[in-house]
């Protein structure tokens, strides 16, 4: 895999990465012309509205032309080329054609299967990657139970908010992202508490292409920072922060779809706890993120599933809370 540089129409000032991949040509089992040979895997890219392969080839033929695409090969020596094909973005399979000198026509059909890079798509439909800052935001429903030693069990139903942007650069695997959470009403509580929590990550990482570019690992860490209140203070904590580790893996669709997953684990402090394992929170979530074309009057959604479990070791109690959350948002 490798990238290219490109730009937006005028009028957009953005720079693009387009993400190129490396991936397999399948061919009947049985070929037609066995005298051409596929020596390695293809380059796809997409640009300009369409996606343009490049098919390395191996030629033991001397005799007549090879149509690949709109283009032709006079098969005149044997000789090593690759070949380049435009094809529409959705489409995944072309006839590769073989014409003797007296007009006898052989053929094939090979399949080529480009993955999306997940990010975006231009006005022409080109599959970019983005750089420059890219914020979100998005709503949902949280579900907790909190249970503390010498206090009653707590269950609440809220909706919550999310705000967030992250950046990555032209060329570089590294990325920035910040985010933020926070209760915004709380809809049913097993008992009287108006309990709110808040949350904020701030993460740097690096991303690892894997396999055929299709799979993103990101090796991410950073600060995370929660608080919450509550009626008459009847339970909860204060002031928590602490480092993270936050690794997350992302599959790309075809059709600019991505699905990720990540883990968190954060050990959490405040001024009257030391930093220690015990007290800590894990998480995993999972999301789904579709690109749009830019332009359209739909922004890129995202849908998650998050769940998370913390837990404060105080000298002489302990909390732990557990949180189930589903949400939709929009990337601006």
């Amino acid at each position: 895999m490798k990238r290219l540089v490109d730009r937006l129409p005028r009028g957009h000032a953005r720079e693009l990465v387009v993400e190129s991949y490396d991936v397999p040509v399948r061919r009947p089992e049985v070929p037609a012309f066995p005298g051409v040979i596929v020596t390695g895997k293809a380059q796809c890219w997409g640009a300009g509205g369409k996606t343009t392969w490049r098919i390395p080839l191996e030629v033991e033929m001397r005799t007549g032309t090879l149509v690949i695409g709109n283009r032709k090969y006079p098969m005149t020596e044997a000789r090593s080329f690759s070949a380049q094909v435009d094809l529409d973005p959705n489409q995944s399979e072309i006839v590769v054609s073989w014409v003797g000198d007296l007009g006898e026509i052989l053929q094939e059909r090979w399949t080529l299967e480009c993955p999306t890079s997940p990010i975006a798509v231009t006005p022409e439909g080109a599959i970019v990657q983005e750089s420059g800052w890219k914020p979100s935001a998005s709503i949902g429903f949280t579900y907790l139970k909190l249970t503390e030693t010498q206090v009653r069990d707590f269950s609440q139903f809220a909706s919550t908010a999310k705000l967030g942007v992250s950046r990555r650069w032209v060329g570089s695997p590294w990325e920035v992202a910040f985010s933020g959470y926070l209760t915004l009403l709380p809809i049913s509580e097993s008992y009287s508490a108006q309990a709110r929590f808040y949350g904020f990550n701030a993460r740097a990482g690096y991303r690892v292409r894997l396999g055929d570019g299709r799979w993103n690992l990101n090796l991410m860490g950073g600060l995370y920072a929660l608080s919450m209140t509550v009626k008459n203070n009847q339970f909860g904590f204060a002031g928590m922060s602490g480092p993270q580790l936050y690794p997350f893996l992302a599959f790309a669709e075809t059709g600019a779809i991505q699905w990720g997953t990540y883990v968190k684990f954060s050990p959490v402090k405040n001024a009257e706890l030391p930093l220690t394992f015990q007290t800590r929170e894990i998480a995993w979530g999972l999301s789904r993120f579709q690109a749009s074309t830019e332009g359209s009057r739909w922004k890129p959604t995202v849908y998650s599933l998050d769940i998370a479990d913390l837990r404060v070791v105080f000298p002489r109690q302990t909390l732990n809370i557990r949180t189930y959350s589903l949400s939709a948002g929009i990337r601006f």
